[in-house]
């Protein structure tokens, strides 16, 4: 039997009569019709749930997406088997953009939508994982953008079941990794729940509080909402937990830092109070979004004292043996911190310049083009020059005007301009991009 196409039958006299006479004195009489909705129930579970075995292995086509949306817009079809083909299709899509494009063409899309509004809660996590799925793909995102699920979503964060709370927040959150997502976001009011959800006594849905605050954060034209929000105090109320809820507390903050108001709100939020701290954890990842924290605070002129008073630099330089992208981050941070005069007089005490050689011949290109910043910045004061003077750093920085990456090039010139404003700077004529001299 196809999927939802049994042909009407024609009513029999018996179950008319007893449809009928339900309060004759001849005693208890059965609704053939409404027993017969819980068998239809059941077969068609099992016949959903059969095709969706069968079909394992082989790609979604049109065909199995219209059988699949066949179910959607009878009562007389189970909430379950309704969840059973959102969460395969969630599961397909996960991993594949091919058939995220071909769920989103298919009849099934406008039914995903509908389904946040169910009574069934596993329906509604469902429909929400498929959303998250779909959401994933920048070129997917618009068209689930198109569906309008953002209110829905928002008023699924006051659902009963912490479960319906955890999917909705997440689809949030990946919606709001693009742009116009984001947008879609804030729209519907969503960072008014924020703090709420940061509260709740459930670290997953915190966690994922934390990445929405962090995508929007991220977003210029969405970030004075979370500005406006300041969630920092309580993230910081965040930072004791487990490892894996720290790192997000930490990629939000970080995001918030990038602009000079949400970096004082951090620095009012007294997270520095826990970044040495954050800086010796033992979790690889916890140090690298501590490193991060510091190079945004550092990098704003309101908020670098508060940094330059903490005076981080020997832990920062002792992670300089670390893993390539940790490394990265630790030497955007020294050159954030040196751009100061006590900062660059904290990291020169912290010997840094032992590492420096070695940070300009990295196999990394952003950790070549910091390194170049970091000896820029202590080369063009007159109280740490010396140091940088001392190391004669000029053929280095010389080999790096070759560099394939232009922001290295760039910061290798303007490194050796800081060299050469004193008088105990080799005068040698570097060639700039176009072969002229500098």
């Amino acid at each position: 039997m196809p999927p939802l196409t049994r042909q009407d039958s024609r009513a029999s006299i018996y179950s008319w009569w007893s449809d009928s006479n339900s309060l004759l004195v001849y005693g208890p009489t059965i609704n053939l019709h409404a027993a017969a909705k819980p068998l239809m129930r059941l077969m068609y579970h099992r016949q959903a749930l059969d095709i969706i075995r069968k079909d394992r292995g082989s790609p979604l086509t049109s065909t199995i997406l219209e059988m699949y949306s066949s179910y959607f817009p009878w009562d007389y079809v189970s909430w379950a088997t309704k969840a059973a083909i959102l969460s395969e299709l969630a599961h397909r899509t996960l991993s594949s953009e091919v058939e995220a494009h071909a769920v989103v063409d298919s009849p099934v899309c406008s039914h995903i939508a509908p389904m946040l509004e169910s009574p069934h809660p596993r329906a509604r996590s469902c429909s929400c994982r498929l959303l998250q799925s779909l959401a994933g793909y920048e070129s997917v995102a618009p068209a689930v953008l198109e569906l309008g699920p953002c209110e829905q979503l928002v008023f699924l964060l006051d659902d009963k079941h912490y479960s319906v709370i955890h999917e909705a927040t997440a689809t949030l959150t990946h919606l709001s990794r693009w742009v116009d997502g984001a947008k879609g976001v804030v729209d519907a009011k969503a960072l008014g729940h924020i703090l709420r959800l940061l509260k709740l006594p459930d670290p997953a849905i915190q966690r994922w509080a934390c990445e929405l605050v962090g995508w929007v954060a991220s977003h210029e034209s969405t970030a004075p909402a979370v500005l406006k929000l300041n969630p920092s105090v309580q993230l910081v109320s965040l930072l004791g937990g487990e490892d894996s809820l720290v790192w997000w507390v930490m990629y939000a903050l970080s995001q918030i830092a990038r602009w000079v108001d949400g970096a004082k709100d951090v620095v009012d939020a007294k997270a520095l109070d826990h970044i040495l701290r954050l800086l010796e954890s033992p979790n690889p990842e916890i140090r690298e979004r501590a490193s991060k924290l510091v190079g945004w605070v550092a990098s704003h002129k309101s908020t670098a004292p508060a940094v330059l008073k903490l005076n981080p630099s020997v832990q920062l330089v002792s992670l300089l043996g670390g893993e390539d992208f940790l490394v990265q981050l630790v030497t955007i941070a020294l050159s954030q911190i040196a751009q100061w005069v006590d900062g660059a007089k904290g990291v020169v005490d912290a010997k840094v310049l032992d590492h420096v050689l070695r940070l300009l011949e990295s196999p990394n290109p952003i950790t070549r083009e910091w390194a170049s910043e970091l000896v820029g910045w202590v080369a063009s004061h007159e109280s740490t020059a010396p140091a940088i003077l001392e190391l004669k750093l000029i053929p280095q920085l010389e080999s790096l005007l070759q560099d394939p990456h232009p922001p290295v090039r760039d910061s290798a010139i303007s490194a050796l301009e800081a060299i050469r404003q004193w008088p105990d700077g080799v005068d040698v004529a570097a060639p700039t991009d176009s072969g002229s001299v500098l």
